[in-house]
């Protein structure tokens, strides 16, 4: 397990270079710099530290946080990295704030992490857990990471500015269930969402993706073997879908009701869609070629508002 280390410790790594010889690499500026870190995981950014005695402190200064909390020893260290991040950046923007916990954390802190990573107007926010589906089903204290209206609101307030977004279903549900009594915040700056789902929850979608007016690109995932939970969708019209232009849905598809539906709905109202790319379960597949299988003939089938959509079967 990769143990992070105060950079004041590193000792820089000898240069096995000789004099003439032109590192690429230390020869950029700062700002290209930070562009390469914010397409890597933090703890590989802190590791470049050793490289050379410019870069010892270098990664304290990006604006982004990728991070995981399996990558570290202690729930404390864990905990008080992120935190050292957010002081950090108090005073500037946050690009991307992505972290991954357990269920050790507690929702309260989550809350503070996410609600201090919005006032700092973070652009790609990615907060997910590794609950097993059954905890978060049989726990309404994991479900619920926001206890009242209030602070549901607050939060989707804050987070309405960003251009991507990922949540968990667990926070969807959460959403779904305070937009019953109250009308959802229009995110119009987001571009990009990726929904994990822990269960067959793909009804909510809907109620988020309609307060979404300028969604390019939406990312379907899910575990492999999701629960079957019972959910009351609320029933009303649909918007048109009008600004999406990709799907992917993640989890091959085994032509299940709740699944087929959810193609169905993304297909019947989307006018502009250009691409929805999914793949087949190899079940499907016994026998027959992708083809011949009687899901991909009622994927083909299926009414398309778009007139050039294709269906893209991996």
């Amino acid at each position: 397990m990769f143990t992070f280390m105060d950079a004041a410790r590193v000792k820089p790594a000898l240069s096995t270079n000789p004099p003439s010889e032109v590192d690429p690499l230390s020869s950029l500026p700062d700002c290209l710099i930070f562009q390469i870190f914010l397409n890597l995981p933090t703890k590989d950014v802190v590791q470049t530290s050793a490289l050379s005695t410019r870069w010892t402190t270098l990664w304290k200064d990006v604006h982004g946080l990728d991070l995981d909390t399996e990558d570290f020893n202690t729930h404390e260290t864990f905990v008080s990295f992120v935190d050292n991040f957010l002081e950090r950046n108090r005073g500037s923007s946050i690009h991307l704030f992505k972290v991954t916990y357990d269920s050790s954390y507690k929702p309260d802190l989550v809350n503070r992490w996410v609600d201090t990573a919005v006032r700092l107007k973070v652009e790609h926010l990615d907060i997910s857990d590794d609950l097993p589906a059954q905890d978060i089903m049989m726990n309404p204290t994991l479900k619920l990471m926001l206890p009242c209206l209030n602070m549901v609101r607050d939060f989707l307030v804050g987070i309405s500015k960003v251009k991507d977004l990922t949540i968990a279903s667990s926070t969807l549900e959460v959403i779904y269930d305070y937009a019953r009594y109250v009308q959802l915040p229009v995110f119009r700056n987001l571009y990009t969402l990726c929904v994990r789902f822990n269960s067959y929850m793909w009804e909510m979608l809907p109620v988020f993706l309609e307060v979404c007016p300028n969604l390019k690109t939406l990312v379907v995932g899910t575990t492999e073997n999701p629960k079957m939970v019972d959910l009351t969708v609320i029933a009303r019209p649909w918007n048109l879908l009008s600004s999406l232009e990709h799907v992917g849905i993640e989890r091959p598809l085994k032509g299940e009701a709740l699944e087929m539906a959810l193609v169905g709905y993304l297909l019947e109202n989307s006018p502009n869609l250009k691409k929805l790319s999914l793949s087949l379960h190899d079940s499907l597949k016994k026998g027959k070629s992708k083809e011949e299988s009687d899901v991909f003939i009622e994927l083909l089938n299926f009414p398309r508002l778009s007139s050039s959509c294709q269906i893209i079967v991996r």
